[in-house]
């Protein structure tokens, strides 16, 4: 058995990545995730799969990734990590912290950190996360086209080489 998960690519040019100001509300600050939030990062992600918080685990510890906490409590309410390919990726805020612009604030910030690597900051939106095409559009981004990721769960087979 296998999925297929539709994603809209988007990019965001680089005249709209000079425009995407620093802001950080008072009550939170951003943060470097470390291998230690990988449970937090991986529970509430749509497209977990058995052992996927190992592999957001190495996300975090080869590619990067950051957080918004919150200064009261140092609780992690939103966050964003770098693919393997390079990507915006993972990019969720905590149910009772939604519509506060948190998601905008750590993916302003990983656009520019891949922007420094010389490269163009991308990322995919499952074609039904209206809310995050309207986000990512909102900081400048623009659909490029489409993609589709597939699962495949693991097979036995047996291959005859002749």
């Amino acid at each position: 058995m296998s999925e297929c998960h539709n994603e809209i690519l988007m990019n965001i040019p680089d005249e709209d990545l000079e425009q995407l100001a620093d802001m950080c509300p008072e009550e939170v600050e951003i943060r470097k995730l470390d291998t230690s939030h990988s449970n937090t990062v991986n529970l509430p992600w749509p497209q977990k799969f058995p052992n996927s918080e190992e592999y957001v685990s190495s996300l975090i510890e080869t590619n990067e990734g950051y957080g918004l906490f919150l200064k009261s409590t140092d609780e992690l309410v939103s966050w964003v990590v770098k693919t393997g390919l390079g990507q915006l990726g993972i990019v969720q805020t905590e149910k009772d912290h939604t519509k506060k612009g948190y998601a905008c604030i750590v993916t302003k910030l990983l656009s520019k950190k891949i922007a420094e690597e010389d490269e163009n900051p991308t990322g995919t939106i499952a074609v039904t996360n209206i809310a995050s095409q309207n986000m990512f559009r909102k900081l400048g981004f623009e659909k490029k086209g489409m993609c589709n990721y597939i699962t495949l769960e693991k097979m036995n087979c047996c291959y005859i080489i002749k």
